[in-house]
Order: structure tokens, then sequence, then C-alpha cells
């Protein structure tokens, strides 16, 4: 189980247990809110200090729980809308993480030797992204000339 399984799965218990709650007084999830904040402080750390915004949202969200903790007594008013802002929050944080690691991981290295038959050959070691083809990427690195034939199969050029 991934961090944000864990971290969706004490919230949703937390929701759960808020929404079936009948009572007046809503102090008795304000520790289990500011644990639920903390876990994701911990888990997210590296991407919350390299986001200067979610960072100050993640210290707003703490301020006001704390300041709730405070209360004598805590409405449901009060503290619906500090469940919907982390759910935002954590919602923001795993985007911003997995946009992070999809720009890491898809990064393809190609070495690429030319050989023009003139006894020329010439390597290109190149990073690029899924979705280029052979030819594209044989026109970014070098100078050719190609004719295209449509009534050949598909993608035949010869260069």
């Amino acid at each position: 189980m991934n961090k944000q399984d864990m971290l969706l799965r004490d919230y949703n218990a937390l929701l759960g247990d808020y929404y079936n709650f009948t009572a007046k007084n809503y102090s008795s999830f304000v520790e289990r809110y500011i644990k639920l904040l903390s876990n994701l402080n911990g888990n997210y750390t590296l991407t919350l200090n390299s986001l200067p915004k979610i960072k100050e949202t993640y210290g707003n969200l703490l301020k006001a729980v704390q300041a709730l903790g405070m209360q004598g007594n805590v409405t449901r008013e009060d503290f619906e809308p500090l469940l919907m802002e982390f759910n935002d929050l954590l919602t923001s944080l795993a985007a911003k993480e997995l946009e992070s690691l999809v720009g890491e991981t898809i990064t393809i290295k190609v070495n690429l030797c030319i050989d023009y038959g003139n006894g020329t050959r010439e390597w290109h070691n190149v990073s690029t992204s899924p979705g280029i083809t052979l030819f594209d990427l044989t026109q970014q690195v070098a100078q050719i000339e190609y004719d295209y034939y449509p009534t050949m199969q598909p993608g035949h050029v010869l260069m």
C-alpha cells in the first residue's frame, strides 16, 4: 500500500466517522485530524518543501485545526471545511508528485549511429520522450534529405 493510499484510508475513516457522528461537539475529531496532517507532512516532506504555496496551505490548515483544538466546543460548521481542504491538499500533493515522477521516469536515452555510406559515421547520444519515431529523432540530430512514397507501406521513407 503506497503512502497516498494509506493517507486516503485514514482520511476516509475520519470522514466516515464525521458523517455518522450525531453529537454536537466535534472536538474529538481534532486530534485525529492533527495526526492525519502530521502523516501527510511525513509522507510528502520533499514535495511540500519544494512547493511554497502548497506548504503555506498545509501550515494554514495546521494553525486552523490547532486553534480549533483550543476551543472547548467544535461545531460541524467549523470542522467540515478543514476536512474538505485536507482532501484538496492531498490531491494536489499527489498530483504534483506524480508530475515530477512522470517527468523523471519517461526520459529515454538513445545512442544513435548514422552511417553515411562514405566511410563517415556519427554517434549521437540523445535524451527524448516516448512517442518520437526513429525518423523524427534522426531529423533532430542530422540534416537529411529524404523522399516519401505514399503508395508504399505506411511509414516507408527512403533517405
